[in-house]
């Protein structure tokens, strides 16, 4: 029974980080922040293309809907310097 939940902790753990690894790519934002500014952003889950971009969330919410397929970043203004 041990040895059957030992396998399920690590074939959920890999699934898991198989999964993040794919959704948190660090990517180039100084192209985004030329184009869009700062703001918001709604990218395609599965392309990357930005679908839509707006200054404020809730305007953000507006554009996209009930779309399950997007991931919403966000772009700082210019030369701002973030430490997270």
């Amino acid at each position: 029974m041990e040895k059957l939940y030992e396998k399920i902790v690590t074939e959920v753990a890999l699934l898991l980080k198989d999964r993040y690894s794919k959704l948190m790519k660090p990517f180039n934002i100084s192209n985004l922040i030329k184009k869009y500014g700062p703001g918001y952003i709604a990218k395609n889950s599965k392309t990357g293309r930005v679908v839509a971009h707006a200054k404020r969330l809730d305007t953000l919410f507006k554009k996209t809907g009930d779309r399950k397929d997007i991931v919403i970043s966000w772009v700082p203004k210019s030369g701002a310097r973030y430490v997270l």
